[in-house]
């Protein structure tokens, strides 16, 4: 007997981009099972006479679905025998819950539909606006950054002029090139192989102009150059291999002319020029006649989709641009805090314990460093270096402290040693001592052992671990894994073993960053910022050693907030609300936390976290997601709901053939809001 099926219209205002179309995906089979690359395009509905309504009616077989809308570019497979079509999302609606249709029709708020014709309107329902950007489903992003001067004429008389920079891609399997030979003055500009698709570019600034650092499309004749500007060109391909960029530059234009701008050189970036993830170019600027006129230096960098296909994010639920406003969070660093400094943790840093004691004590979450071992196992440890204990061959008795790279012992080997801290090269030691400590006190956990062991209501605050130039010329450690296989094998523990742990990762490393927010849609991203001080030697980048710089930057990656050191911050309190007027979430660390009068006064300013070490001591109450946990069981129990008439077992089993269509409903919230 077959199925009975119910059509639903499905129909949505939205704008779009020229070739950009729209699509609904959803959580039943005729919807794709949220997987975008099975989701439904949608057409546009001419019988309005509004090009802006999408619309495609639909049979499905269940009377209870959730969906979601989102816009994309579509990619046709080249081989006829491969049915999968590449999908390049561009926005998605991130609302944490889906919209929702049943029997009685499509759910939602009157104001949610555009009255005249009926359609929904693109992100907006249950009375909220949520609109993400896309991340990485198969295609690769490239970014060409330029900083630091990166324009340089030989020719005197051009030193002194600015130049507007624009940007276009090429697509290289189409080599039809035909060049014209202009005189030097002509304002034509080289024509190249055929453009594949827009560049987007932002500019960034230390004035805060967040008008500039939202991607959009790069002009025709480019954007002005300014010194200490931080250009960021971006452009997304399925064909990598194939994409290059021509860079043109033109005078400035004149204030108030209405004639073009003088076209006065170009230079093109190719693949062969980007074979590493990162790198720093200088490749030569073509005047109009082809001879060389000056040079250009890029820095790129290529972001590849997360290498574990199956654990591609979907379209169900996101939290990355998700935050939910409470009182600040307390956040337990390193989880009691740091076993090194001059209030030594009673128990040593990153390591279960630690964590599990920060947990109890009611940390909301722990904060603790990541990197890998030399077999590809993400371990949580903070410096990049172990000291070994060494025995003399002549004197057994005579020991030395010797430094080595965590990346270049395994995990069977790292597990084995007695260890200790690099500072304890500079202090007497006693090195005969035995290592009694239990497992749980021991170094070096796996993030996969921390995942299992903590706590699931403790939230964790995941800094990746990534060396970094210093602006003195030396290097954390070099050479290092490369970016793209760090971050997918870190990515690849913490999607398989999260579960529902709230999680937020942070990193320093700017690269490292817009990474983790592009081979993933679920969990947020703050940029990590130390500022300039005196206590120790600051990166060369110039993004971290900026609240400006690292706000703008994060703006323009789509990260969720910034996570600035207390120093920077407390001369300058003003900034805490700027940065939140950004939209920026913002968390603060740094060794100015351990006064509790400061960790108020930060709390009472709006930060939305703090980061220190006395947890155990500053804490005074329970776990904020614990309480909220109870108070949730507490209103399933008064809907009467629970089967076992607990509201307090966090094992509570509900009874869904109590349930009503509303209870349903505000169930189905109170699961999804459990996170974040």
């Amino acid at each position: 007997m077959m199925q009975q099926t119910i059509p639903v219209l499905f129909r949505v205002r939205i704008d779009t981009q020229p070739n950009e179309v729209v699509c609904v995906v959803g959580d039943c089979d005729e919807l794709g099972n949220w997987d975008p690359h099975c989701a439904v395009e949608l057409g546009r509905d001419h019988r309005s006479h509004q090009s802006e309504i999408w619309s495609r009616e639909i049979r499905v077989k269940s009377a209870d679905i959730k969906y979601r809308y989102f816009t994309c570019f579509l990619k046709q497979p080249d081989n006829e025998d491969d049915k999968q079509v590449d999908v390049m999302i561009t926005r998605w609606e991130t609302n944490i819950r889906p919209r929702r249709f049943h029997a009685f029709g499509i759910a939602g708020n009157s104001s949610d539909y555009e009255q005249e014709s009926g359609a929904a309107i693109f992100g907006r329902y249950d009375g909220r606006q949520k609109i993400g950007k896309g991340w990485l489903t198969g295609q690769t992003e490239i970014q060409l950054r330029l900083y630091n001067n990166p324009i340089v004429m030989w020719k005197q008389s051009r030193k002194r002029q600015r130049y507007q920079v624009a940007c276009k891609t090429m697509d290289l399997r189409y080599t039809d090139v035909s060049m014209e030979l202009d005189d030097e003055d002509s304002h034509d500009q080289i024509l190249s192989p055929r453009t594949e698709q827009n560049v987007q570019i932002s500019v960034l600034n230390s004035d805060f102009n967040e008008d500039l650092v939202t991607p959009r499309t790069a002009p025709q004749f480019g954007t002005l150059y300014n010194e200490g500007d931080f250009f960021i060109f971006k452009a997304q391909s399925f064909e990598p291999d194939n994409m290059g960029f021509t860079f043109n530059f033109y005078e400035e234009s004149a204030e108030g002319s209405t004639d073009p701008p003088r076209h006065v050189g170009y230079a093109y970036v190719l693949p062969i020029n980007m074979k590493d993830t990162q790198n720093i170019r200088s490749i030569p600027i073509h005047g109009v006649r082809h001879k060389p006129i000056g040079q250009l230096t890029v820095d790129y960098l290529k972001i590849k989709p997360l290498k574990d296909v199956d654990l591609r994010n979907d379209m169900s639920v996101t939290y990355a641009k998700h935050w939910k406003q409470r009182p600040s969070l307390e956040v337990g660093h390193r989880g009691m805090g740091s076993s090194y400094s001059k209030e030594c943790a009673a128990v040593t840093e990153n390591t279960v314990a630690s964590l599990n004691a920060a947990g109890g004590h009611g940390a909301d979450y722990v904060e603790f460093d990541v990197q890998l071992s030399a077999d590809f196992h993400p371990v949580i440890y903070h410096d990049f270096e172990v000291c070994l204990t060494l025995r003399g061959k002549k004197k057994k008795d005579e020991l030395q402290l010797f430094k080595l790279p965590v990346k270049s012992l395994t995990l069977d080997q790292l597990h084995q040693l007695q260890v200790n801290h690099v500072t304890a090269l500079d202090k007497e030691n006693d090195l005969h001592k035995e290592d009694e400590d239990p497992l749980e006190h021991q170094p070096f956990p796996t993030l996969q052992t921390c995942l299992e062991q903590i706590d699931p209501h403790t939230g964790f605050n995941v800094e990746i671990k990534y060396p970094m130039a210093l602006v003195d010329g030396t290097h954390e450690q070099s050479p290092f894994f490369d970016q793209n296989l760090y971050v997918d094998i870190i990515l690849t523990t913490l999607l398989r073993y999260a579960g529902n742990r709230r999680i937020i990762f942070s990193c320093f490393e700017p690269d490292i960053c817009a990474m983790l927010r592009l081979k993933q849609n679920k969990y947020p991203v703050q940029f990590l910022t130390s500022g300039q001080t005196n206590k120790w030697t600051f990166y060369q980048c110039l993004l971290t050693r900026s609240v400006e710089y690292a706000a703008s930057y994060s703006l323009s990656q789509d990260f969720m907030g910034i996570n600035v050191n207390s120093e920077v911050l407390l001369n300058r309190l003003h900034m805490i609300q700027r940065i939140k007027d950004l939209g920026l979430v913002l968390f603060i660390w740094g060794d100015e936390l351990n006064d509790p009068a400061v960790i108020k006064m930060f709390k009472n300013e709006g930060a939305d976290g703090v980061i220190y070490d006395r947890i155990s001591e500053f804490k005074t109450s329970d776990n904020i997601f614990k309480m909220e946990h109870e108070a949730k069981l507490q209103l399933l129990a008064q809907m009467g709901v629970l089967t076992n008439g607990s509201s307090t077992s966090a094992e509570t089993v509900v009874n869904s053939r109590k349930l009503t269509h509303s209870q349903s409903e505000e169930l189905s919230f109170v699961r999804t809001s459990t996170l974040y």
